[in-house]
């Protein structure tokens, strides 16, 4: 009976983020006590829809959602039918119906302002991510009216923090703090409502290299949801950290992260976190140059999450990661549009995230020899950082300026923008910035102080090639040609290369490194990025056998 029905909904409620699974699996038993369109049947119906989607079933979500919605049913019911369809849509890219369906809710007068309030705030992060930006603020300032009238304290929350998303991502990042302030005290003042403020606070803080103070939240936010054992929340925390460290440069613990996140996924089916999580796992897996086996083991798992439905955040972070695999396979045309279809993606969205992509944006434009689109992305995004105000956005934008003068062959204008981007990245925390910056500083004119803060670097990170400089191996730095006797006790490179089962772009790099070259001239002479030898020489390095430059170089003249 209906009274049975509501037990299960309750039980399933309280155990919901811990075993999402389960849940929608006795709710679905409990759908089938009700009488349709009854309320018990339609709230029951709603929480199934949930549990879908928090159990990684999104287009099954959407299919009860839409079966449901055929029933007739109060119009009370119906509504809150439509919100869990909408948040569905979501789950399945289809962001614009998801909006509309949110829009047709919170502008129909017969719904309760309570739920409207909470509505619109919904619509308002969908907002904040692009879908209506003329009109975000507006959804956003709406519901903290409707919510603060009618003390829905939740609503007025996620209304905030709406707000400040939506003024980070437009670069006005002190007004962005702000508001995650105040949503931080509502939150501590109302102790009931779900511990997701600090979310946006601890971003918006490292965003202006307030790393301390935002780690300080982060951590706060992610106890007080493991307090109530709520999981998701939990994971959120752990996505924030994820995002922040790929660019401060703690990838350790960002790939700890994501193994936390990528383990919930499969004990409990909570699809929350992908395919970000794999997706930057494997993002640091190439910057450090690690076995191809590595990298492809978080891809798969980014790509099986990417088809069957993500969150715009999620998916932002799976085409930067496929645009680097196009870039490390020699697909460089196909690394071009599928970062240029993502910085425009953005660039309606959210300013800010494409200061983050510019740099591999500037460098695979150049790697094709697209000189010109890559002025004008570096000039963009120089333009918009200096507004932006921090040290690393002001750094990004220099050694985008740099990395295109260089590349262009005005070497004098390159190095002085490097060397300012150097500077200010020095006292941001931006590690993996500073390093690319020093590399090229030290491609167009070695210095031994650069080259020493450069290892030190490289070695703090474990960047492939800092295990050569951590051996003390004396790197060759001479590109006048292969040492003295090689070619006599080496006839034949190329057949041994082959022999040893290296691809053919693996033996170029093999027969440049025996030659004596540094990466950046292997870069150079091949028309490839610096970043994409290093990932050829990894590779070599584990093919082979060896440890480095010296022992190569020796296998292959021996």
């Amino acid at each position: 009976d209906e009274e049975a029905a509501e037990e299960i909904r309750c039980a399933c409620e309280r155990v919901i983020r811990h075993d999402a699974r389960t849940a929608a699996e006795f709710l679905g038993r409990a759908v089938e006590l009700c009488t349709s369109g009854s309320a018990t049947w339609a709230a029951t119906v709603a929480d199934q829809v949930l549990a879908l989607q928090w159990s990684g079933q999104p287009a099954a979500a959407l299919r009860l959602a839409n079966e449901a919605i055929t029933q007739p049913m109060p119009k009370s019911e119906m509504a809150r039918i439509r919100l869990v369809r909408a948040t569905s849509l979501g789950l399945v890219n289809d962001l614009p119906a998801s909006a509309e369906e949110y829009r047709v809710l919170a502008y129909d007068e017969d719904v309760d302002p309570a739920l409207r309030a909470m509505i619109l705030s919904e619509l308002s992060t969908l907002d904040a991510w692009g879908l209506d930006r003329a009109n975000g603020k507006a959804h956003a300032e709406e519901a903290l009216a409707l919510a603060r009238s009618s003390g829905k304290r939740q609503a007025e929350l996620q209304a905030l923090c709406a707000l400040s998303t939506m003024a980070v991502f437009d670069g006005r990042v002190a007004e962005g703090i702000q508001i995650a302030r105040d949503a931080v005290t509502l939150g501590r003042d109302h102790r009931s409502l779900a511990p997701a403020r600090e979310l946006y606070l601890g971003l918006a803080l490292a965003i202006n290299d307030e790393y301390a103070e935002a780690d300080l939240w982060l951590r706060s936010g992610q106890a007080a949801a493991d307090k109530v054992s709520d999981l998701w929340l939990v994971s959120r925390y752990q996505l924030a950290r994820m995002a922040i460290s790929l660019l401060s440069g703690e990838w350790d613990a960002a790939q700890a992260d994501a193994e936390a996140v990528i383990t919930l996924h499969a004990d409990t089916g909570m699809a929350t976190g992908l395919p970000q999580a794999p997706a930057i796992a494997a993002m640091i897996s190439l910057f450090r140059g690690a076995p191809d086996v590595e990298v492809d083991r978080y891809r798969a798992l980014a790509t099986a999450s990417a088809a069957s439905g993500a969150e715009p955040i999620g998916l932002l972070y799976f085409a930067w990661l496929e645009a680097l695999m196009a870039e490390r396979d020699g697909r460089l045309p196909d690394a071009v549009a599928t970062m240029r279809y993502i910085f425009e993606s953005v660039g309606s969205t959210a300013h800010l995230v494409q200061t983050w992509l510019a740099p591999d944006f500037v460098r695979i434009l150049c790697a094709a020899g697209e000189f010109d689109e890559a002025l004008a992305v570096a000039t963009e995004v120089a333009e918009f950082s200096t507004g932006v105000g921090s040290g690393s956005a002001i750094g990004t934008g220099q050694f985008c300026l740099g990395s295109v003068a260089l590349a262009r062959g005005d070497t004098t204008t390159g190095i002085a923008a490097l060397q300012r981007a150097s500077d200010v990245l020095r006292g941001t925390g931006r590690r993996p910035l500073l390093v690319r910056s020093l590399e090229l500083l030290e491609a167009a004119g070695p210095a031994p102080s650069t080259a020493e803060e450069l290892a030190k670097l490289r070695l703090a990170l474990g960047i492939a090639g800092a295990d050569v400089a951590a051996k003390g191996f004396a790197l060759p730095t001479s590109a006048s040609g292969p040492p003295t006797g090689a070619a006599d006790s080496q006839p034949d490179p190329a057949g041994r290369l082959a022999a040893l089962g290296l691809t053919a772009t693996e033996r170029s790099v093999a027969e440049l490194v025996t030659e004596g070259l540094t990466n950046p001239l292997i870069a150079l002479r091949l028309g490839v990025s610096k970043r994409t030898v290093e990932f050829h020489v990894a590779n070599i390095y584990v093919k082979v056998g060896v440890s480095g430059r010296v022992a190569l170089a020796t296998l292959l003249r021996t």
